[in-house]
């Protein structure tokens, strides 16, 4: 019997003219927020060797993905859980946790125990929520087929995210992979990875129907952009599109990213040199 997954396309509403008001979802202080975050974690990122040189860069790369991980996981409370085997640690970074005590704490593994988790959540009523980020092909086709189905048929408070979905050039379509085929009443939504505000929305909406009880979403973060090598270079950053949105809404200037770049470089100076001496010879 075939199943359908609803999908449709989501991206950033235009803005009004300058000086213009009007009525945001969003506020100025959570558009500054995503901001932030994006920056910090581009940083984490590039000193990834000094800030924990036992591991290297190995867990992070995020480099392109920065919009799709703090839309998703600014919003998330401390007793939500998530299953990311490249990024856990700056999920929970972005979800408040310190920064010194992130690194090093052993995560959720499996897809099993993510499904086991939101099953004992939908039972409790408890509005927490398991988020799932389809990283590398650390599972196999059939493993994430199955739950996606599980959530679905028994409408678990999931959310699963594909940070990197692969688009079509020729059309600007999603490819469906093997993991995403349709399943059990799971929305698939579509949305600019390159575009944190229209992620955020995405996200926003599909974090408080599973908390409501609704059900799972599949949120598919990919680059909608047109073919063309200067429209390319133009789109291509995350955080560069964030800082062309702020200051069409009178939000961004070079002291807001020198301010957040100054005091959080301090925080990772702090990181580096304990993580030095922590693993010099005595």
């Amino acid at each position: 019997m075939k199943t359908k997954t609803r999908q449709t396309k989501a991206t950033a509403v235009p803005d009004a003219p300058a000086g213009e008001h009007v009525f945001s979802l969003i506020s100025n202080e959570k558009l500054r927020a995503l901001y932030s975050f994006m920056v910090k974690c581009r940083m984490i990122e590039e000193r990834a060797g000094k800030v924990i040189p036992q591991r290297g860069r190995a867990g992070i790369g995020t480099v392109g993905q920065e919009a799709a991980l703090v839309a998703v996981a600014i919003d998330l409370r401390p007793d939500d859980t998530v299953l990311s085997s490249d990024h856990e640690t700056l999920i929970r970074f972005i979800a408040g946790a310190p920064l010194q005590t992130i690194f090093g704490q052993p995560g959720l593994t499996s897809l099993s125990s993510a499904i086991g988790i939101a099953l004992a959540n939908k039972t409790q009523k408890n509005g927490r929520i398991v988020v799932v980020f389809s990283d590398r092909e650390n599972y196999s086709a059939d493993a994430w087929r199955e739950a996606l189905d599980v959530a679905g048929t028994h409408e678990l408070p999931m959310i699963f995210v594909r940070p990197n979905a692969q688009i079509d050039e020729s059309s600007n379509a999603i490819l469906k992979l093997n993991v995403t085929a349709p399943t059990h009443h799971v929305p698939a939504i579509p949305v600019d990875g390159n575009d944190a505000v229209a992620v955020y929305r995405v996200a926003y909406e599909s974090i408080n129907r599973a908390r409501k009880g609704h059900g799972a979403t599949l949120i598919e973060c990919a680059s909608f952009r047109l073919h063309h090598e200067i429209n390319l270079k133009k789109n291509d950053d995350a955080i560069a599109n964030m800082e062309e949105y702020l200051v069409r809404k009178s939000l961004f200037n070079d002291e807001l990213k020198e301010s957040v770049v100054a005091a959080f470089g301090k925080e990772l100076d702090a990181l580096s040199k304990l993580a030095a001496s922590s693993h010099s010879p005595n």
